[in-house]
């Protein structure tokens, strides 16, 4: 089953806007925007056409010929031979976090009410 760059980008819940009267046309947030320095942005400044694959920034001037796979690399989603892996290019670790202890948890709560 193919997977339109829409697709991907909903299934991994990356905010997008479709240019209305372009089709293939869509706008993203720039991930390249703050590698280049700039702060966060929350405006849709960096459209692609996912039909010719060409991808420009109208912030900080990034543009490419292949778009959609720096996109989506960008974005930490892997692509393999145009395929779209569901692993992301750095897992993240997981985060062991320290309760307090007299941390009691909802379970535990629950289970002595219902033996009361």
């Amino acid at each position: 089953m193919q997977q339109t760059l829409a697709d991907v980008l909903t299934r991994w819940e990356i905010p997008f806007r479709r240019v209305s009267g372009r089709d293939g046309e869509i706008k993203l947030r720039c991930p390249f925007c703050v590698q280049r320095g700039h702060p966060e942005d929350p405006r849709f400044v960096l459209g692609v056409n996912v039909y010719k694959g060409k991808g420009h920034c109208f912030r900080c001037g990034w543009k490419s010929t292949s778009a959609v796979t720096k996109v989506l690399k960008a974005f930490r989603i892997v692509v393999y031979g145009g395929v779209v892996g569901d692993t992301p290019l750095t897992a993240e670790k997981e985060q062991i976090v320290k309760l307090p202890a007299d941390f009691t948890s909802f379970r535990t709560i629950l289970r002595e009410r219902d033996n009361m």
